[in-house]
């Protein structure tokens, strides 16, 4: 549609060619939006598990399914899998481990063999959706697509059903809501479950330079160390890959956020060269109070 190809052209001036690629991704999902339902109704027709045969009396097993029910279950195995691997004398690699729980779970159905740390794991999956969309009809020409961590736009009434209430899902509302943690200052080092989970939302991605690993599967990172004298506060924390964590701290690098940037990671290579990232989603914050108790911004 006219629009696309001027924004398309702005990202690509500015964005790296991995950030560019999600970018364009979603500009023009929110021009199909009105189809969005429409398409994944015709596509559900289509899910199946197949069997293909392997070599050596091995075999592959695709299940072909909605995107956010196969990511939730490939997230529950592999958090039921890492809890295994660091089991003292464990020798299987992580994906020998995941395939070993999809084959426990699938034809027996019980875990019992599996250490006490694996049980009550559940698959979570992160939905974000304008918040007026919750509240309107079906009618999803009207606002823009919700969309899943590492899945991408999903129909709007989908994402009324996941926003129903169930533990596994974690709603964020593009809008503000009153009592988000934002900051335990040095009070804590590890940050408290309600602030890594902001934290990985709004970066959406690993913040390093070209990096696509989705924050879900990405450690929390202090960008002015604990040792030294760096808060556990969302605009001194960011989703780092291991690989980057590494190159962060002993690679040479300098890191640093930019100040009022809302997140956005400056890296400095050992040359010089400056590379900005920045996060894929915007905190919202509510106008400033001001009153008798109230003498600066209050967030959300």
């Amino acid at each position: 549609r006219e629009g696309i190809l001027p924004r398309a052209i702005e990202l690509a001036e500015s964005q790296s060619v991995g950030s560019f690629r999600r970018a364009l991704s979603r500009l023009v999902e929110t021009v199909r939006a009105a189809t969005l339902a429409e398409r994944h109704e015709v596509a559900l027709r289509s899910r199946r598990v197949a069997v293909e045969h392997g070599d050596d009396a091995m075999a592959w097993l695709h299940l072909f399914g909605p995107a956010v029910e196969v990511h939730a279950i490939f997230d529950r195995a592999t958090a039921i899998a890492k809890v295994i691997a660091s089991q003292e004398g464990e020798a299987r690699t992580l994906d020998q481990i995941r395939a070993d729980v999809c084959g426990d779970l699938l034809i027996e159905g019980r875990t019992d063999g599996h250490p006490d740390g694996v049980r009550g794991i559940r698959a979570t999956v992160v939905v974000t959706v304008p918040a007026l969309a919750l509240l309107g009809g079906d009618d999803a020409s009207t606002s823009a697509p919700a969309t899943v961590e590492g899945v991408g736009p999903i129909p709007i009434t989908r994402a009324r059903e996941l926003c129903g209430g169930a533990d596994g899902w974690m709603r964020v509302l593009t809008h503000p809501e009153t009592g988000a943690v934002l900051s335990v200052g040095r009070e804590l080092y590890r940050p408290p479950p309600a602030l890594r989970r902001l934290v990985r939302w709004r970066a959406d991605r690993c913040m390093a330079p070209g990096c696509g690993m989705p924050a879900a599967r990405c450690e929390i990172d202090h960008t002015i160390a604990w040792e030294h004298g760096g808060s556990t506060s969302i605009d001194n924390l960011a989703p780092i890959c291991k690989g980057h964590h590494t190159v962060k701290h002993h690679g040479g690098w300098c890191v640093q956020q930019i100040d009022g940037s809302g997140g956005a990671l400056e890296w400095t290579s050992p040359t010089g060269r400056r590379y900005v990232v920045e996060p894929e989603r915007e905190v919202p914050r509510s106008a400033p109070v001001f009153g008798p108790s109230h003498g600066s911004d209050a967030p959300f």
